[in-house]
């Protein structure tokens, strides 16, 4: 992935409820940043005088459709105040080229159908993985389980009924408030492996999905991830993403070391390889970001895995690494937001 930040011209803050915005880019070039369904655009603004970056999916349909991004007020988040509060059309943010993992292959000839799970702000990959699958594969459908708090804080409810008016008798949508009663009892509260087999019984979701999308927060997936295992789908057919994970977002590090030197590390990035020092507290991509600004990242988090490097020599111990697969890591991959090294030195390679 490119390292290099782009000014962005910010076109269009469509306020979608009281606490979210809807914000769309213009392309740094016509049509120049194509993306995938489910990929992320990394953004980073400078407030109050330091520099914020932080990821948000893009939630039009792939590959090129406009850059538009959801974004939730959290609380005490800087950034999604900023944007929920100060954010206009022609401001300039800087960002990354799209990036991320939680896609798969298109296949327009077959006729496939989709389990799709949304947990608030989780629906914002979700509609453009939905807008996508019906827009490039005629044959297929997609059932949607939207589940919220409130229907006064449901995110992308335009967009979302306006793809059922399009793909009427292809596309489903089912929503579930945990603070709201519904007429349906089955979408009374959060669901539980209980509950989705039930939903699954009464013909509401797929019994055999092709693939499963889910994305929220990290009890919603784990449970769902339990219901398309029993459904028997093949884990490369199960696709998830975590938001409001437990673990907080780091801060950018300070820009001397305080502490004593505990560990070295060679980092190969971009064909060049940089030596660091890191202290007891550093992660490498701390160590790393005070000589090579240009280092990925985003989250901070251990989950968008915009960070994710190759370790070649030495080892690293990680609190975090929901956003590398099995296989990622038992080739050696670490996400450097989180990796701390517990030998004298290692060698880490960004580029493999």
């Amino acid at each position: 992935m490119s390292t290099a930040l782009h000014p962005l011209v910010v076109t269009d803050v469509r306020h979608d409820t009281t606490t979210s915005v809807v914000v769309t880019f213009a392309q740094p070039e016509a049509g120049a940043w194509r993306f995938t369904h489910g990929q992320f655009l990394t953004v980073q603004a400078t407030i109050g005088g330091q520099a914020v970056r932080r990821c948000y999916s893009l939630c039009s349909t792939a590959p090129n459709g406009p850059l538009t991004v959801g974004i939730r007020q959290i609380p005490s988040g800087l950034f999604s105040t900023w944007a929920n509060h100060v954010l206009a059309p022609g401001d300039v943010v800087e960002a990354l080229r799209p990036s991320g993992d939680f896609t798969h292959g298109l296949e327009p000839d077959h006729s496939r159908e989709y389990l799709l799970v949304a947990g608030g702000s989780g629906i914002t990959p979700l509609v453009a993985i939905a807008s996508t699958i019906l827009h490039h594969e005629p044959k297929s459908t997609v059932t949607l389980l939207y589940v919220n708090r409130t229907s006064s804080n449901t995110m992308l409810l335009d967009e979302v009924e306006a793809l059922r008016n399009l793909f009427l008798g292809r596309f489903r949508i089912w929503y579930t408030f945990t603070g709201e009663t519904s007429d349906i009892d089955l979408l009374n509260g959060r669901p539980d492996a209980d509950r989705l087999a039930q939903l699954v019984a009464a013909g509401m979701l797929p019994a055999k999905p092709d693939h499963g999308f889910v994305c929220g927060p990290e009890g919603l997936v784990g449970v769902v991830v339990e219901h398309l295992n029993r459904c028997g789908l093949n884990e490369k057919a199960i696709h998830t993403e975590l938001f409001n994970a437990a673990t907080p977002a780091r801060d950018s590090p300070v820009e001397t070391l305080s502490r004593g030197i505990v560990a070295t590390a060679a980092i190969l990035l971009n064909g060049r390889t940089t030596s660091v020092e890191l202290a007891a507290t550093d992660t490498i991509l701390d160590a790393m970001e005070r000589d090579r600004p240009e280092v990925p990242w985003s989250c901070r988090r251990g989950i968008c895995a915009t960070c994710r490097a190759e370790i070649t020599d030495g080892e690293v111990t990680m609190a975090v690494s929901h956003g590398l697969s099995d296989e990622e890591l038992a080739q050696g991959y670490v996400l450097t937001c989180q990796a701390v090294p517990t030998t004298d030195s290692v060698t880490v390679d960004y580029d493999a």
